[in-house]
């Protein structure tokens, strides 16, 4: 338990810096180049983000468990295999962006065609990096994660100005420079990391590949490919039929709900995640039955003033991410927020599917959650609901996902949260559930309504052990001290 919130510490405050500096950067381009340098900067953004997850197969999961599966030789060769993996998978996606490079430029919001050409070199960058960032997971660096994700940001935040006074010159290749700063500096002070540590990796023995670590990498990565593809591709149709039923608009505050919703939550997750998945890979079935209570303890303690805190403030957040002009679109992120608390307490378990390797239900499972996403925003606007009506969706989808990952789970590992840990859920709920029907049609922050707050902090701790909670407050503190 000490080991996993000495990791979250140094993960989740790294975490919050990469937030925190990320926000500056995105204030500084809104204010040089305003709202269609924005518009530019979240569209280049994603279509590099989607085109690397294409050229790793969205597998990096996969090479963190393989990583803590095998040993010696066999890890070398691994690593070995998912290098070259990545390079082949990359070389296509980089040889299809200049083949198409034509029909991109249109595709994303009439660019030029050089613009196209440029973005290739961080999408190459970038693949690199997420190989390296997830070699150093998989080997349990946490403090050297911790300095990536800060190092990478910190860069974009050193030339955004220099950017964006390119872009206002409608000169992009602005954003394809601060792109390109992440990528190249992370991956170099990762590169920096790798050959310093004592790791016994032999990169530079042959073969660079074979079929029998090709196929333990593509089993997962292969899911994950299909999942996350298909993740996409929903999305953006939920995207295209808010707009076409209800407008551009009623478009934006969906999506200023969706982002919003997934920034906060991966300020827990990500902070968890580093160290939970390559921790359970490597484990025994007792183990990580022992693992998955802590962390299951950890995340109701940690999440349940976070959600409360966000429903406080919510109006607050909306202005300062993006202007008054959004606070519509309280009407679904209220909505989002609820969902959110059943999303951490499922992300648990399907990390733990994620490590046992169940491809099957993983695959059917994810496939099935986005299919009724879609087809529910379908019927919400086919039949002219409120669009607080697709947050409602949300919430019972992550409660059925919620309820099929742990059922799961239960049969495959045997495992039975404590009747404290449940104790400390359903309080945790309650208190969310109280704070939101208190705070339902407020569009400014009250503080007067910080003592839900306080609460929010205190009703979790109720899933702890007798003496539990002044050892790991001991323990915290000293870790924070150094």
């Amino acid at each position: 338990m000490l080991e996993l919130i000495k990791a979250v510490l140094k993960t989740g405050s790294a975490s919050i810096a990469n937030l925190l500096i990320s926000t500056v950067t995105v204030k500084i381009i809104a204010l040089v180049t305003g709202p269609t340098g924005v518009g530019v900067w979240s569209l280049l953004r994603q279509c590099q983000q989607s085109a690397v997850t294409i050229g790793t197969s969205n597998g990096n999961a996969s090479f963190v468990r393989g990583i803590n599966q095998l040993e010696g030789k066999a890890r070398s060769q691994f690593i070995r295999t998912v290098a070259t993996t990545y390079l082949c998978m990359g070389g296509v996606v980089v040889v299809g962006m200049l083949a198409l490079s034509d029909k991109l430029a249109l595709w994303i919001g009439s660019l030029h065609r050089e613009v196209i050409l440029l973005l290739t070199l961080p999408v190459a960058v970038g693949i690199l990096r997420e190989y390296l960032f997830s070699l150093i997971n998989g080997m349990r660096a946490i403090g050297r994660m911790a300095v990536l994700q800060i190092v990478g940001p910190l860069s974009a935040l050193v030339i955004a100005y220099p950017a964006a006074l390119l872009v206002a010159k409608n000169n992009y290749s602005g954003f394809i420079l601060m792109m390109l700063a992440v990528a190249l500096v992370t991956s170099a002070v990762a590169i920096i990391f790798i050959r310093r540590a004592d790791w016994g990796i032999e990169f530079q023995i042959a073969p660079f590949w074979t079929a029998e670590s090709f196929y333990r990498f593509a089993r997962l990565a292969g899911v994950m490919a299909i999942t996350g593809i298909f993740a996409m591709l929903a999305l953006f149709a939920c995207r295209v039929l808010i707009a076409r039923y209800r407008g551009i608009d009623e478009a934006g505050y969906f999506d200023v709900a969706w982002s919003l919703g997934l920034t906060y939550v991966a300020l827990i997750l990500n902070a968890i995640g580093s160290y939970y998945l390559p921790r359970l890979s490597a484990m025994s079935d007792h183990e990580q039955a022992e693992l998955v209570q802590h962390v299951a303890k950890l995340t109701v303690i940690g999440m349940t003033p976070l959600v409360v805190l966000m429903i406080l403030i919510k109006s607050w957040v909306v202005t300062m991410f993006f202007s008054s002009e959004f606070l519509p679109a309280l009407q679904l992120f209220q909505y989002v927020l609820i969902a959110d608390y059943f999303k951490m307490s499922a992300w648990v378990f399907s990390i733990v599917v994620i490590a046992r390797g169940l491809d099957k239900p993983l695959l059917i499972g994810n496939l099935m959650w986005d299919a009724c996403l879609l087809l529910g925003v379908w019927a919400v606007m086919r039949f002219d609901l409120p669009i607080g009506s697709v947050g409602q969706v949300l919430i019972a989808l992550h409660v059925f996902g919620l309820i099929s990952y742990y059922r799961l789970v239960q049969k495959t590992l045997n495992i039975h949260l404590s009747r404290r840990i449940w104790l400390a859920w359903f309080a945790g709920l309650l208190c969310v559930l109280g704070a939101s029907t208190l705070m339902w049609n407020a569009t400014t922050v009250n503080l007067s309504s910080c003592w839900l707050l306080i609460v929010a902090g205190l009703v979790p701790l109720v899933g702890m052990e007798k003496g539990e909670l002044a050892t790991i407050l001991k323990s915290t503190a000293r870790i924070v001290k150094r």
